[in-house]
């Protein structure tokens, strides 16, 4: 293939890249844009509880930048609908653009093009997730933002109970857009938690306290295993009942308090306890200890804080987290409320790692020893699961 050619191809490929990234650039700018005027609602929205509470009768100055927000987060609706079609339409052109010069490179190239495409695939997945997000998250609120700004715009006073409801709808939605970001890919999530699913096989009334997105209770289903989850968010339990999966919006206390002794066929918590403060997770565990069958399995999941690069690197990014728990700490908790632990098991192998060293001579290998007792405390794993069981 003429060397020319083969130039024209690859700047016209980069063009197209360069368009696909701006695209995803701006829908990146505009989720931003959308939590910060979420924030602003959610800060109105407090004012104007402020407001009530104390009985003041000027109300000019909360109700009018409250209406304004609340349509401005609706316009926001018909900008995003024309950014996925642009985004979609760069997909297409970045591909077309790839097969072209993919044909004229040959197959001798095909392993630099499929590494050149890597950091797209992955972009890709973490856009997918917000689009779906903000997509569902407009549709679900679109009929509670009308009601409340007709309310507002015809001078009505809204009670406390229908601010705190839409104050929190805001909160939730917010966390939603963090966990997407953050969390990571919904099926990647999936495919790690597969693990777990043998202790659960045959059983019935698993419950999974936290379950978030509903990941968990899919792979439940899948494999025909009655379960169902609890949370407090109420974007997350939209999500899972959209899904089809039975998720309740209760206290984890209050709830397993009302079941009756031996009522739980499993118990799996991914990513919760480290939310939640120690005494609090004491009460659980010994209220779970009776609720749960015998035999049955407790497994909770969380954060590797034995792992410097995770306690730092990932731990402290979520505002929410309250409490690194040791792996021996949790294994504690669990034993003295009467659990046998089976295993402490370590998951998700960080990316980093220190290089191997030659062990040629005794020195070397006491350096080489060294450096892997070092490569253990800070690129070690970066989660852990407790899996203990009701004797």
């Amino acid at each position: 293939m003429d060397p020319l050619i083969l130039k024209k191809l690859a700047e016209e490929r980069e063009i197209e890249e360069g368009k696909f990234k701006s695209h995803l650039e701006k829908i990146d700018r505009f989720l931003l844009d959308f939590r910060i005027n979420s924030e602003n609602v959610l800060n109105s929205l407090r004012r104007l509880k402020e407001e009530i509470e104390s009985k003041k009768k000027n109300e000019s100055q909360f109700f009018l930048p409250l209406i304004n927000g609340l349509e401005k987060i609706y316009e926001n609706q018909k900008i995003f609908s024309d950014l996925v079609q642009e985004t979609l339409h760069s997909i297409l052109s970045m591909v077309d653009a790839k097969e072209r010069e993919w044909d004229a490179l040959g197959s001798n190239h095909v392993g630099i093009l499929f590494d050149s495409l890597n950091w797209k695939i992955e972009n890709l997945k973490i856009q997918k997730e917000k689009i779906e997000g903000a997509l569902q998250t407009f549709l679900s609120i679109k009929k509670e933002i009308e009601e409340f700004s007709t309310l507002l715009k015809a001078k009505e006073k809204p009670s406390l109970e229908e601010i705190e409801k839409f104050e929190k709808r805001f909160e939730d939605i917010g966390y939603r857009f963090f966990e997407a970001g953050f969390r990571g890919w919904e099926e990647d999530i999936k495919e790690r938690q597969k693990v777990y699913i043998d202790y659960f096989k045959g059983l019935e009334n698993v419950l999974d306290f936290g379950c978030g997105r509903g990941g968990f209770l899919e792979l439940l289903r899948e494999n025909k295993i009655d379960g169902y989850g609890i949370e407090i968010n109420d974007e997350m339990v939209r999500i899972c009942r959209e899904k089809g999966l039975k998720c309740i919006n209760e206290d984890i206390l209050l709830h397993l308090s009302s079941l009756n002794d031996e009522a739980l066929g499993g118990f799996f918590s991914s990513q919760v306890v480290e939310h939640l403060e120690p005494v609090l997770l004491r009460k659980i565990f010994d209220i779970l200890y009776f609720k749960l069958k015998k035999g049955s399995f407790a497994i909770i999941e969380t954060v590797n804080p034995t792992s410097l690069y995770t306690l730092s690197d990932v731990f402290w990014r979520d505002p929410t987290h309250k409490n690194p728990v040791h792996p021996e700490t949790l294994k504690f908790l669990m034993e003295t409320s009467g659990f046998r632990v089976d295993e402490i098991k370590y998951l998700s192998p960080t990316k980093e790692d220190l290089k191997d060293i030659p062990e040629d001579t005794d020195v070397m290998r006491r350096i080489s020893y060294n450096f892997k007792l070092l490569e253990k405390i800070i690129f070690g794993f970066q989660d852990y699961a407790i899996i203990a069981r009701k004797p």
